[in-house]
């Protein structure tokens, strides 16, 4: 797949993610409410290689999230993120925990955020898209930032995540792997 055909995938992705999340904040009889104290999260993204490796990658990103008692516009959250990247004929699926802190500006109705994480990561090969990833064990470092909409039964969330991967120097070989993301997420 050459880069145009992979950046019309990526803003087709974009354009399908805002249609969806302008029909669902325009079902009748969705009025916001308040955020819960505790509530799960279940994601989905596209992204691609930051490196110029041509790889499509797919995220997925289960999550707890929890309000900080005291902290209005702080949470913390959990993930239990699994991404698949294809890479020329080959798969490689890495798996993770993460936790994150979301900064959130308090609004009624429509709600920036901005999160950082980072967390251990295990993955089935140690390479990658030609960049060799030195084993298969690895930190990720994750930030990004989006919107989120909460209507009374459901939270929906749109959102950019950057994704870094590295070993830390644990083997002799590291050079890591760069992605991008574009999210859609539902909190029940």
């Amino acid at each position: 797949m050459g880069q145009t055909s992979l950046t019309c995938a990526v803003g087709n992705r974009l354009l399908l993610s805002f249609l969806l999340l302008a029909a669902v904040l325009t079902i009748p009889d969705y009025a916001f409410s308040d955020e819960k104290d505790l509530y799960f999260e279940l994601g989905i993204g596209g992204g691609e290689n930051l490196n110029g490796l041509g790889t499509r990658q797919i995220l997925f990103a289960p999550g707890l999230n929890m309000k900080i008692s005291g902290v209005n516009m702080l949470r913390f959250r959990v993930e239990a993120n699994t991404e698949f990247v294809y890479d020329h004929g080959q798969l490689t699926v890495i798996g993770g925990i993460t936790p994150f802190l979301r900064f959130i500006i308090p609004s009624d109705k429509i709600r920036p955020f901005l999160e950082i994480g980072g967390g251990p990561n295990l993955s089935n090969r140690d390479d990658t898209g030609g960049r060799i990833l030195g084993g298969r064990f690895f930190i990720s470092a994750m930030a990004g930032g989006g919107i989120e909409f909460v209507t009374k039964d459901i939270l929906v969330s749109l959102s950019y995540r950057a994704r870094h991967l590295s070993n830390a120097n644990l083997y002799s070989y590291n050079q890591g792997l760069n992605s991008h993301y574009l999210i859609l997420a539902f909190g029940f």
